[in-house]
C-alpha cells in the first residue's frame, strides 16, 4: 500500500444494479490497496449486500467505506425498489431513473464526503455526477463496466446522430468521437483491444484506463461467492452436478439482469440448447414469466428428454430438469432472433470437434492467460491503477497549488 496516497479520497458511484454494482466493488478494493482512500456510496440495498465483502476489506485495514444513501423509491413512484433489476416490469425503469437523478441533492449534503473528495468516479448513466464535480471543482471520471468497442461505437453513433439519416438496413462509417469529462475507467485490459483502446485515447487525448477484468481482483473464494445476490438453488448440488461433466463441456446460457424475453422465444432458446445435444446450465430470471415456463418444461416433455444433461433454475427458487442454473433476459424484442435452429448452430460452432471450434477455445484460453497477467503486478491494468491515481493526484496538486497563488495575490 502506496503511503503517499493517504491523502486522495475517491468517491464512487455505482449505477443501483449489480452488473454495474459488482465491478465498481472490485474497483474500489483496487484503489484501496494502493492507499486510497475510498468511499462508495449506493443504495441501502446494495450497502446491506456487499457489506460482507467490504467489512472483510476494512478488517485487513484497507481505507475503504461502504455508506447507504436512502434511494427515493417512494416518491419516484417505485414499489419499494432499490435496484434496477428489481423494477417488475419495463414502465417502471423510467421511474427509477427518476429516482436516481434525485439522489444528487441529498448526495451533496451527504456527511460521507468529508474529507472533500479528490474526484468522483461514476458510472457512465448517472448524468448528475458531472454537475456535482463541478461544483466540488474536482475531477468527474466515468466508469463503463463493458469495453473499448462498444462504448466507442456508442459515444460515435449518438453524438453526430448519424444513424438517424439512414435506413434500419444501410450500413454507415462511424465518425470520429469527442472529448468528454476528465478521463474514463474501462473494465478491460488493453491487450484484448488495443485498436480501440489506442483509438479511444485518440478522442480522450491520455485519459483512459483499463483497469480490468475486474472480476479476477476478488482472490478469496468467499468473496467470489458473495459478489452477486444469495443463490435460490442448493449451492453444493449445483457444483455436485457440473463436477459430473467433462471439463470444458457445458454451455452455459446466460443473457444478463436487465433484459426480458418471450415465453415463445425462451422456450425456443431451450429447444435449442437441447437439440445441441450438450449439457448446459439456464437460469431464467423473469419471474412474470417462471410459472409459464415451468409449466411448459414439464408439459412439453423438456425435463424428462433433458434429464440429467439439463441444469434449469428459475429465480423464484423452484428448480425443474436436472436442477442446476443460468440467466436469462431481455426486452420484448430483443429475442426476435432467437431461433432453436440458430442456437444448436451456434452451440456447435463454439463447442464443435471441427477447426473452428477448436480455434475458439484456443483463443479464449489464450485471452484468459492475458487477463490474468494483465492484472498482476507490473502488468498493463495494475499499472493503469497507478496511472488513474497518478492523474487524479496531479489534478489536486494543480488544484491546491491554484488556490494558494490565488490567495496569496
Amino acid at each position: 500500500m502506496d503511503s503517499k496516497n493517504h491523502h486522495l479520497h475517491f468517491v464512487l458511484v455505482p449505477l443501483m444494479s449489480p452488473g454495474h454494482v459488482i465491478p465498481m466493488i472490485g474497483m474500489a478494493k483496487l484503489l484501496a490497496q494502493h492507499g486510497v482512500t475510498v468511499t462508495v456510496v449506493t443504495a441501502p440495498l446494495i450497502a446491506s449486500r456487499f457489506s460482507p465483502i467490504i467489512n472483510r476489506v476494512i478488517q485487513s485495514g484497507l481505507p475503504l467505506r461502504l455508506v447507504p444513501l436512502r434511494f427515493p423509491s417512494v416518491e419516484a413512484g417505485l414499489p419499494g425498489c432499490e435496484t434496477l433489476d428489481t423494477v417488475p416490469c419495463p414502465d417502471l425503469v423510467k421511474n427509477f431513473l427518476v429516482a436516481v437523478r434525485m439522489l444528487q441533492e441529498p448526495f451533496e449534503k451527504f456527511e460521507a464526503l468529508q474529507p472533500c473528495p479528490s474526484c468522483i468516479i461514476g458510472d457512465k448513466y448517472i448524468a448528475w455526477v458531472t454537475d456535482t464535480a463541478r461544483k466540488l471543482h474536482i475531477p468527474r471520471i466515468n466508469f463503463d463496466g463493458m469495453n473499448y468497442f462498444t462504448l466507442l461505437c456508442s459515444h460515435n453513433v449518438h453524438i453526430p446522430k448519424v444513424h438517424e439519416s439512414v435506413s434500419e438496413s444501410e450500413p454507415f462509417e462511424l465518425p470520429a468521437a469527442d472529448a468528454e469529462a476528465f478521463g474514463v475507467v474501462i473494465n478491460s485490459f488493453e491487450e484484448l483491444e488495443p485498436r480501440y483502446v489506442d483509438w479511444y485515447g485518440k478522442v480522450k487525448g491520455d485519459k483512459v484506463w483499463c483497469i480490468g477484468p475486474l472480476s479476477l481482483c476478488n482472490k478469496n473464494n468467499l468473496d467470489k461467492a458473495q459478489r452477486g445476490n444469495k443463490a435460490v438453488i442448493d449451492e453444493n448440488q449445483c457444483l455436485k452436478w457440473l463436477n459430473e461433466q467433462e471439463p470444458g463441456s457445458v454451455v452455459y446460457a446466460c443473457l444478463g439482469s436487465l433484459s426480458r424475453l418471450t415465453a415463445p422465444q425462451l422456450i425456443k432458446l431451450g429447444l435449442g440448447l437441447e437439440a445441441s445435444k450438450r449439457p448446459f446450465v439456464w437460469v431464467i430470471r423473469d419471474t412474470s414469466r417462471a410459472s409459464e415456463i415451468e409449466k411448459w418444461v414439464e408439459e412439453d416433455g423438456f425435463e424428462e428428454r433433458t434429464k440429467g444433461r439439463g441444469l434449469v433454475v428459475l429465480e423464484t427458487g423452484v428448480s425443474v430438469g436436472a436442477q442446476g442454473g443460468g440467466n436469462i433476459f431481455g426486452e420484448d424484442k430483443c429475442g426476435e432472433l432467437v431461433e432453436g435452429e440458430a442456437v444448436r448452430e451456434t452451440v456447435e460452432r463454439v463447442m464443435g470437434e471441427g477447426i473452428e471450434g477448436e480455434e475458439r477455445r484456443r483463443r479464449a484460453r489464450v485471452l484468459e492467460e492475458m487477463a490474468k497477467k494483465a492484472m498482476e503486478e507490473e502488468g498493463s491494468s495494475y499499472l493503469n491503477i497507478k496511472l488513474l491515481i497518478h492523474d487524479v493526484m496531479k489534478q489536486v496538486n494543480h488544484k491546491d497549488s491554484t488556490e494558494y497563488h490565488n490567495g496569496s495575490l
